[in-house]
């Protein structure tokens, strides 16, 4: 289970012998009953809470949203430790403490893609999504998190980090092991191994990046649409990129008839521009696009 337990087992007076003998190698924060820890995947020691320890010690504040204060910029990897924090520190009324979408949501999103950019580029790779691939290959992380499961509390910032990347959103009730897609990255023990194996353990820079950029829209009007060579179609030059990030769009086209095989007399045309439901007709011109 990856839920952290508040208490803990009952300590003997062995155990307690075994304590004092390990207090002068002790890491701070790991627990001096070896038989009560589990190990953490970066550091030696052995921890009652490892997956608090992690988030804490570890990885940036503002990993796992609803357990960090957004004010002091600071994670305590439990819910009830926030709360203690905030009755010591801030006060009631005390705004932009605590994390909201209305308020935090972008920034999040936007704060983890750095993170993760930075761990891929630590790694040498050209996409984000190339680690979710490193993780599907690596027997470590098989062995360390096929039992692994998110908790409730971290399905709603999924559910944000997906919609605001344009990703699958079924994928936040999955398991994180196989990573299925890049919010199979965000559980503690899959980042963790990343972080050791990429060898980026600065926690403290914060990059924000788009994951997602909306294509940019380029509205036009086709001034010379040949209505007698393709029916349905425009001859308006393409503009689009490999990565899709411009799109062009037909508003509407003025279409002409060349060269048809009788041209309207003199009183067929004078009828035509007598029509007043906003038809024109021209002689002898040529359009260009507008």
């Amino acid at each position: 289970m990856d839920e952290d337990l508040d208490y803990g087992d009952y300590i003997s007076d062995k155990d307690e012998t075994e304590a004092q003998e390990t207090r002068a190698k002790h890491i701070n924060g790991a627990t001096l009953i070896k038989k009560r820890g589990r190990s953490c995947p970066l550091c030696k020691g052995k921890f009652t809470h490892p997956r608090r320890h992690t988030l804490r010690a570890h990885l940036p504040w503002y990993l796992y949203p609803s357990t960090a204060c957004w004010s002091c910029k600071l994670q305590f990897g439990q819910a009830r430790f926030v709360q203690i924090h905030m009755i010591e520190v801030h006060s009631s009324d005390d705004v932009g403490c605590r994390y909201t979408d209305e308020q935090y949501e972008q920034k999040w999103v936007e704060l983890v893609n750095g993170y993760l950019k930075q761990i891929s580029n630590a790694f040498g790779f050209k996409e984000v999504s190339q680690a979710c691939d490193y993780v599907n290959q690596n027997i470590r992380f098989r062995e360390s998190c096929h039992q692994s499961t998110f908790l409730d509390e971290d399905i709603s910032p999924i559910l944000s980090f997906n919609r605001i990347n344009h990703l699958e959103p079924d994928t936040a009730y999955m398991k994180p092991y196989p990573a299925v897609s890049l919010s199979s990255l965000l559980h503690w023990k899959v980042l963790s191994l990343l972080t050791l194996d990429s060898g980026y353990l600065d926690t403290s820079t914060e990059q924000r990046l788009q994951l997602y950029i909306p294509p940019v829209k380029i509205n036009f009007v086709d001034s010379h649409f040949h209505l007698e060579r393709r029916v349905g179609s425009s001859d308006f030059p393409q503009f689009n990129t490999d990565k899709d990030q411009i799109k062009n769009f037909l508003q509407f086209g003025i279409s002409n008839y060349c060269f048809p095989k009788k041209w309207p007399s003199s009183s067929e045309r004078e009828k035509i521009r007598e029509d007043k439901r906003g038809i024109s007709m021209q002689d002898g011109t040529r359009g260009s696009a507008i």
